[in-house]
């Protein structure tokens, strides 16, 4: 069955792009789940005119992603958390903790994706953290330092 994608799936590709899928695929998860369109002539239509405002998105978000790499790239981010005399934290830091933090000082909004930190952070000193916008990764600073409490 031929389809077009109204949204960009991995395995098969981006928005309005037609493809060819099993009949089964198509009509019990894909077409449910609104993510494709059975390929029609007046959808196909839809589907150019689709196509033509992802690609003028994604040259505006390339635009604003280059803005924002260089905004980004070896910027330092400092913490100030309870930790031991070790040097273990208390809490760690998280994902979350490190985008209200770029949130804070650059201004700007980040998803979760974007951000690559396995795990949480649990002790004391520096580390880079990469950024992932569209193509390219910036790597910030974390410096996480002992809160001392009197």
């Amino acid at each position: 069955m031929k389809v077009i994608l109204i949204k960009a799936i991995p395995s098969l590709g981006l928005a309005g792009d037609l493809k060819n899928v099993s009949d089964g695929y198509a009509r019990n998860h894909l077409i449910p789940q609104k993510l494709v369109i059975p390929a029609t002539p007046s959808n196909q239509s839809k589907a150019e005119a689709l196509k033509k405002s992802q690609e003028h998105k994604s040259k505006k978000r390339i635009k604003l992603d280059t803005k924002t790499f260089q905004l980004l790239d070896n910027c330092q981010i400092k913490f100030k958390v309870k930790a031991t005399p070790e040097g273990t934290l208390f809490a760690g830091l998280n994902t979350q903790d490190v985008i209200a933090a770029i949130k804070e000082k650059q201004g700007i909004e980040l998803l979760s994706e974007a951000v690559g930190l396995d795990r949480p952070i649990k002790k004391v000193g520096e580390c880079t953290v990469p950024i992932t916008l569209g193509q390219k990764k910036a790597m910030i600073k974390i410096i996480v330092e002992a809160k001392n409490e009197k």
